[in-house]
């Protein structure tokens, strides 16, 4: 069960800055359902109002409306068609327009007359209504046949309000297909709406994507090997093969991209008393060795100091990133990477391709669901347990959108280089400590753990040994052990990384 979880874990994503993009979305959402309950709190209100050209204009006038209904709802004011009149709800029609919504001037008296559908024995089936508030005079209804209905409202003061309203029996009106459903959908019961939306949605989504976790598992023991390979199988940055490994790029790759960095001279590292970090540019960078730096580790580079700076506090560092919401250098240095471990030939098509395809889906769902969400509380007659479906598929496409990457796509070639790196990783997970003191090496294969997740196990292996530290990094603290150096500098590295990773925009995976 443990190593299920594990691979579930390696597969989920968070990012705190595209996190507040869905929370302001849900936090809108929540202000407009609040001012819609607020709303219907108060006088029954109509479900559509007339169109502005049809409401009365002068002072005094005499109003009449031609109303007719159609068989399959649709409502007809004096010619115009006017959507929205009738919802449904548990397979009855209601009626409800406003003709007068909050009078501008005074009108002395208004007639509407409605012809229904179909003839009734008794005007009671319908159940008419008029809601005259706020400074109207009289109001009543008279029937004049088994079809027809006639409304009189008068000395309609400004800011008064007259609606109109019919309550049509189940079977009465011949429903479209889409009346039909949002019928049979409200019949339903405010437990089966939640069970659905909350549970029902989410539970297949996450189904889906069990199955594609179980695929990365499968596709994980294809690549096992029980073997120890004390040297690295090849000469590769370490971004790349943790983007191999993961299937993705996620902060351990960037910080094994900086502790390679400084290995190789272009960075020095000084960690200060105050937890704080200082960037410095090597020498390498101003030689020939210049010439070796790979266009992401350029763009990465380049981020840290900016156009001309020679050195850069990780507090600084952080602090650029919080000014911008996303950053292009970042979203540059993932591309360049997967380009990499896709030129390597490891990958059938580039991860970030592959895996934003499944992000598009999840966002198009989110917004399909927030949009639904809102109309169905505008529109939608209570009680609306529909909503509860709309905010299930929500929670279900936040789901898809964090745990998609990860899932593999590695190619023959890349499955069979991977299987040889996992030798590697055995060498440094090896429970065996290291015999002789050799710090060079602990600081070279530094990135790759960090890159295969096993620096504690390979820090551990030198739990002994007092390191030898190297020039490109400098401390306060001296002398500096294996544990001494897990417990600040990779953790306040791997801090800073998890801000240049969280800068990417949305469209990088």
């Amino acid at each position: 069960m443990l190593p299920v979880l594990r691979e579930i874990f390696k597969g989920t994503t968070f990012y705190y800055k595209q996190l507040n993009l869905f929370l302001l979305c849900l936090v809108t959402l929540t202000g407009i359902v609040g001012v819609r309950y607020y709303a219907e709190s108060q006088t029954p209100q109509a479900s559509t109002d007339l169109p502005r050209a049809l409401a009365p204009q002068t002072e005094g006038s005499q109003v009449s409306y031609d109303i007719v209904v159609h068989p399959n709802g649709r409502t007809v004011v004096n010619g115009r068609t006017v959507p929205g009149a009738i919802t449904y709800s548990e397979g009855r029609g209601k009626f409800l327009l406003v003709l007068i919504p909050k009078a501008d001037v005074y009108t002395r008296s208004v007639e509407a007359k409605v012809t229904l559908p179909f003839s009734v024995d008794s005007m009671d089936t319908v159940s008419p209504h008029i809601y005259a508030v706020h400074g109207v005079g009289n109001s009543r209804f008279v029937s004049n046949d088994r079809q027809t209905v006639t409304f009189y409202a008068q000395d309609i003061f400004e800011g008064a309000e007259l609606s109109i309203g019919f309550t049509f029996p189940e079977g009465y009106l011949k429903l479209s297909p889409i009346g039909a459903i949002q019928s049979y959908a409200s019949s339903l019961s405010l437990p089966f709406w939640i069970n659905f939306g909350l549970f029902v949605i989410p539970t297949f989504t996450l189904l889906v994507l069990g199955f594609l976790i179980l695929k990365k598992i499968k596709a994980y023991k294809q690549v096992s090997n029980n073997q120890v390979y004390p040297l690295a199988p090849q000469a590769l940055p370490p971004a790349v093969v943790g983007a191999l490994y993961h299937g993705q790029i996620g902060k351990r790759e960037i910080a094994a991209t900086l502790f390679d960095l400084a290995n190789r001279g272009f960075l020095i590292i000084h960690h200060g008393s105050d937890m704080n970090v200082t960037f410095s540019k090597g020498g390498a960078l101003y030689g020939q060795q210049a010439n070796t730096l790979r266009p992401f580790e350029v763009l990465l580079l380049h981020q840290i100091f900016g156009q001309e700076g020679f050195a850069s506090r990780s507090k600084s560092i952080e602090a650029g990133l919080e000014s911008e919401l996303f950053s292009s250098k970042i979203a540059m240095t993932f591309v360049n990477i997967y380009d990499a471990v896709v030129a390597e030939g490891f990958f059938i098509q580039s991860p970030n391709k592959y895996y934003l395809k499944y992000k598009i889906v999840g966002m198009v769902l989110f917004f399909i669901s927030l949009a639904a969400l809102i109309y169905g509380s505008f529109n939608l007659p209570e009680p609306a347990y529909i909503l509860f479906v709309w905010v299930g598929a929500m929670i279900a496409s936040l789901i898809i959108v964090n745990m998609t990457p990860g899932l593999p796509r590695r190619t023959d070639r890349g499955n069979q280089i991977l299987k040889q790196w996992m030798g590697f990783r055995n060498y440094l997970t090896w429970k065996k400590p290291i015999g002789t003191s050799k710090s060079s090496e602990f600081f070279a294969y530094l990135p790759y753990a960090l890159t295969f997740e096993c620096e504690h196990a390979w820090i551990a292996r030198w739990e002994n040994e007092v390191l030898t530290l190297p020039k490109w990094f400098s401390t306060e603290h001296t002398p500096y052990t294996a544990k001494d150096y897990q417990e600040s500098i990779i953790s306040v590295v791997e801090y800073l990384s998890g801000h240049l990773v969280a800068a990417r925009p949305p469209d990088v995976a």
